[in-house]
C-alpha cells in the first residue's frame, strides 16, 4: 500500500516498503549505495519501527550516499553483523570452552534477528538502545520478551562482537554498544537469588536419599554446580581418603534433550578445580557414593566415561532432566522449589552466617573472591543494624580507654 491510499504508508516514489507480520508493522528502506570495485551494484536495507524514522533515515543516509556517488568514490565491500558474528565466534574457538562458545552463539540469536542483515558500519548507538528495548519486549523466538538475564547476555555478546570489529577486523572505528547499559538485573532478596534455610536443605537431602541418584543430589547440596556433578567420574572419588575432586564438567550442547548431545570439558575456571571432604559436611555422603558405585558394578551397565551420574540404562543423565528431577524432589520434600544453581546461593549464605571468611567460602564453592562478593552475597535487613552495633562497640571501647 502507498500514501495515496493509506496515511500510514510510504508514498509511491519513496524507497520505503511497509512490512506487516506477526510482530506488527515495520518499514524497510532500500537505498542505492552505488557500485563496488568489481562494478557490482550495492544496496543498503534497514528496518524501522515507524514511518517517520524510515523517512528520516532516507533523508540523512540518502544524502550521504548521494554525496559519495557524486564524488566518484567507489564503495568498499562491507560486511553484515551476521558475518561479523560468525567471524568472532570462529575466532574464539580454542580460546574458550566449547560450551561457552555455544552460549555466546545462543545469546546472539535475537541480536541477529533484529540487526543481523545490517552492514556493521551503519549500526548506531540508537539502534543498540532500540535493540535493548526490543529484547525485553519481544526478543524471544516466538515474540515474547526475554528475561533480564537473557537480554543482558545478548547485549554483552554484541559488545564483544563489535569490539572484535574495532580492534581486530578494523571495519568500524568505535563500538556503538559500549555506552548502552543492559536492563537492570535484580539482586538481593528478589526472586533471582532464591535459597533454602539450613533446615530446608537437610529436609531435601533426606527425601533425595531415597532416589537412585540420591548421592549425586547430596553433592548438589554441597554447592557443586550441575555440570560438576554430572561430570564427576569415579576416578575422582577417593573412598579411602574420603574426598571428591572436581576437575571436569559435563554440559548439554545447544540445550538439547538428546543424551548424546553432551560433552566433557574442563572446569569453569582455575578456581573451580578443588577437593572437598563430603562427610565432614554431610555425614553419610561417601557411604551413599559407595552404594551407588557398587550398584553400577553389579548391573554392569554401559558407562565408558566412568561417570557417577548415569540413568537406569547406564547412559549419561541429560542435564535438564537432572534439574527437573531436582525440582520434583524439592516438591516431594515440602521445601521451596528453587533452581538447581540456587543451592550454591544457599551454601554461600550458610557459610556467611557461620562466620566463614569470604575468601575461604569462595574457595569451597570454586569461584573467585570477587565473584563471591558481587554475585552470591548481598546485604540483608539486619546487616545495617549489626554493622552499626559493631562500630558503636569499637567507639565505646575507645571512649572508655581514653
Amino acid at each position: 500500500m502507498t500514501g495515496y491510499t493509506c496515511q500510514h504508508c510510504p508514498k509511491y516514489d519513496e524507497p520505503i516498503r511497509r512490512m506487516v507480520n506477526g510482530a506488527g508493522v515495520r518499514y524497510r528502506t532500500t537505498l542505492d549505495m552505488g557500485t563496488d570495485a568489481q562494478g557490482r551494484r550495492k544496496q543498503e536495507t534497514r528496518l524501522h519501527d515507524t514511518l517517520s524514522d524510515a523517512r528520516e533515515h532516507v533523508r540523512v543516509r540518502g544524502a550521504a550516499l548521494r554525496a559519495e556517488r557524486k564524488s566518484g568514490r567507489v564503495i568498499a565491500d562491507r560486511i553484515s553483523l551476521n558475518t561479523l558474528c560468525d567471524r568472532w565466534l570462529e575466532s574464539r574457538r580454542g580460546e574458550i570452552r566449547e560450551v561457552t562458545r555455544e552460549t555466546y552463539s545462543h545469546a546472539l540469536k535475537p541480536v541477529r534477528r533484529r540487526l543481523g542483515d545490517r552492514m556493521v558500519d551503519t549500526i548506531t548507538h540508537a539502534d543498540v538502545v532500540g535493540l535493548r528495548t526490543w529484547l525485553v519486549r519481544e526478543g524471544g523466538r516466538t515474540g515474547q520478551g526475554l528475561g533480564e538475564h537473557a537480554a543482558k547476555a545478548s547485549l554483552t555478546a554484541l559488545k564483544q562482537v563489535l569490539d572484535h570489529g574495532v580492534r581486530i577486523e578494523r571495519i568500524v572505528s568505535e563500538n556503538v554498544a559500549r555506552g548502552v547499559k543492559p536492563p537492570k538485573v535484580l539482586h538481593a532478596d528478589d526472586e533471582g537469588l532464591e535459597r533454602w534455610t539450613a533446615e530446608e536443605l537437610v529436609k531435601f537431602t533426606r527425601t533425595a536419599d531415597a532416589d537412585p541418584l540420591g548421592a549425586a543430589f547430596r553433592l548438589s547440596t554441597l554447592g557443586l554446580r550441575r555440570e560438576e556433578v554430572l561430570g564427576l567420574t569415579w576416578d575422582a572419588v577417593d573412598f579411602e581418603g574420603g574426598t571428591v575432586t572436581i576437575r571436569q564438567t559435563r554440559v548439554a550442547v545447544s540445550s538439547s534433550t538428546d543424551p548424546r548431545r553432551w560433552m566433557l570439558g574442563p572446569v569453569k575456571s582455575a578456581a573451580s578445580k578443588r577437593t572437598i571432604r563430603p562427610d565432614s559436611i554431610q555425614p553419610g555422603t561417601m557411604k551413599a557414593l559407595k552404594a551407588l558405585r557398587l550398584a553400577s558394578l553389579i548391573d554392569r551397565r554401559a558407562n565408558p566415561a566412568g561417570l557417577v551420574a548415569v540413568d537406569a540404562a547406564g547412559q549419561p543423565v541429560v542435564p535438564k532432566s537432572f534439574s527437573d528431577r531436582f525440582a520434583l524432589l524439592a516438591g516431594e520434600a515440602g521445601v521451596p522449589v528453587i533452581r538447581h544453581h540456587s543451592t550454591r546461593h544457599t551454601v554461600a549464605y550458610l557459610l556467611h552466617d557461620a562466620g566463614v571468611p569470604p575468601v575461604r567460602a569462595a574457595a569451597f564453592l570454586g569461584h573467585t573472591l570477587a565473584v563471591h562478593l558481587s554475585v552470591y552475597l548481598f546485604a540483608r535487613e539486619d546487616d545495617v543494624d549489626q554493622a552499626g552495633d559493631a562500630l558503636g562497640g569499637v567507639l565505646a571501647r575507645a571512649v572508655s580507654g581514653s
